[in-house]
């Protein structure tokens, strides 16, 4: 049995190689994909065990993310060049067997590297075609894919290198064939040819004929069904939506009416301030449209890297020709809104299109305070405000102070001392984020206090308790 090998750098495309792994093998068979050697046992020589699994296949998928290329170690050198990488060692086993179709699998956004980017011993690698699978035409590159990956076992893929895909020539023999052995191969090319042709003709798909008197195929049919994708507003202020750490940003839509439904297609940056990884999903994104909730179908499910901002595809399949919807992004049981209106701004689709903006380019900002607010004088201690800012997003306000503690004693003091608390729409609101440091003796200290309060919240009163002391400071907010 012929198996299928994915090769992959964990740091790189791991949160592509699982959903890949499980597609693949919804297209070609159950356990007829091998993924990593996580299975190796304790003391198993690693460098055997993957020339072990390669030996059962028949084909190998290297993927490529964006940071294939440029992975490091702790030290800071490249991974690729490090003796025994495993990468290294997976694509050079199977680039040394001619009966292993190698195929360079792009993902992330990712480009080919050239060959001189690369280590000598997996250099014709750049001259394998390449296939790119992106998120929001996923579908149709896994089937590409595996189409590749089966055709690949009987022959090769267009760019493999010919010294690579063309087996050895054999001797010919000095001896003549007599003249029965020679009748009888002519009399077996004669049925071999006409085999074929009647198998052609067999698998040719059916034509429809056009009035024209043309003939179209079923896939041209199927395009004509389909109108031309073009791009919808989206709006460039106002219309992010944060959770915690997460932040979503809208940045560019697609539709595409096709028959009876509407395929849509919303770009949106994902921004992660925390300092651990998070889920990024399908599951955080709703189309409504009509009173129906639509599930996002595009299969994202991948970990954002803390501190990190990613840009993604979110795909949606809507029954009907509707002219509005609501993008709802959802967080456990809490949800935003962003109205869209679907029908063309008169520009071509290009949700493909990676936005060019910073992380606050579509950031709605603004102050609420740009002098220093005395907050409390007590005990050889001065605390002020230095600056208020206000980042509305669809669900919050997001209130950040930057705070100054000013010790003129000689003790250090922990700045948790100051007690800050935000009365807004009823609420006594403590902060979701404030420094826990101590500040020395004749130091002066600087951090960011954040709260958030309710979107519609026009106004609120800072009230700073630092001991017996106690000031209280009115702000509007919008």
């Amino acid at each position: 049995m012929s198996y299928t090998f994915i090769s992959y750098r964990r740091e790189d495309s791991a949160g592509y190689a699982g959903r890949l792994h499980e597609d693949l093998e919804e297209r070609i068979g159950a356990r007829q994909v091998f993924r990593d050697v996580d299975t190796l046992q304790a003391g198993q020589d690693f460098e055997a065990a993957i020339r072990q699994r390669l030996a059962q296949c028949s084909s190998c998928v290297v993927m490529i993310g964006p940071g294939w290329l440029r992975s490091q170690t702790a030290s800071g050198q490249r991974r690729l060049d490090q003796p025994g990488d495993y990468v290294v060692m997976e694509i050079a086993a199977a680039l040394a067997r001619p009966d292993v179709v190698v195929i360079p699998v792009l993902v992330g956004g990712a480009t080919m590297p050239l060959a001189d980017e690369m280590p000598q011993a997996i250099r014709p690698l750049a001259r394998r075609q390449a296939l790119s699978i992106r998120d929001e035409t996923w579908s149709a590159d896994m089937d590409r894919l595996a189409s590749a990956v089966t055709n690949g076992r009987s022959q090769p893929l267009a760019g493999a290198a010919v010294a690579d895909r063309v087996p050895a020539l054999q001797p010919a023999h000095s001896g003549r064939r007599s003249p029965l052995v020679i009748a009888g191969l002519a009399i077996a090319g004669i049925v071999l040819v006409a085999l074929l042709a009647w198998l052609f003709r067999s698998a040719s798909p059916p034509t429809d004929v056009a009035s024209n008197g043309s003939t179209t195929g079923g896939a041209e049919s199927a395009a004509a069904a389909e109108g031309p994708a073009y791009a919808i507003d989206i709006p460039t202020s106002g219309a992010e939506v944060a959770y915690g750490n997460l932040i979503y940003t809208p940045l560019a839509g697609s539709v595409q009416r096709r028959g009876s439904s509407t395929r849509v297609w919303l770009r949106m940056r994902v921004s992660n301030e925390g300092f651990a990884g998070a889920n990024v999903w399908d599951a955080s994104f709703r189309l409504v449209v009509g009173g129906s909730d639509i599930a996002a179908s595009g299969g994202l499910d991948e970990v954002l890297d803390h501190r990190s901002i990613r840009q993604y595809v979110i795909r949606f399949d809507v029954p009907g020709k509707p002219a509005k919807a609501v993008l709802r992004i959802v967080s456990q049981d809490k949800s935003a809104d962003v109205p869209l209106d679907l029908t063309s701004n008169g520009q071509p689709a290009h949700h493909e299109d990676a936005d060019e903006g910073d992380a606050l380019s579509r950031a709605t900002l603004t102050s609420v305070a740009n002098k220093p607010l005395p907050l409390v004088e007590k005990d050889d201690m001065v605390m002020s405000v230095s600056r208020i800012s206000n980042r509305h997003f669809v669900n919050v306000q997001r209130i950040r102070m930057d705070v100054e503690w000013k010790n003129g004693g000689r003790y250090a003091v922990a700045t948790g001392d100051l007690v800050l608390r935000l009365e807004a729409g009823g609420e006594t609101l403590a902060p979701t984020s404030s420094p826990s440091e101590a500040v020395d003796g004749g130091s002066t200290y600087h951090g960011d206090v954040v709260f958030e309060v309710p979107p519609k919240t026009p106004q609120a009163t800072l009230k700073a308790t630092f001991r017996d002391a106690t000031h209280e400071v009115r702000l509007t907010l919008n």
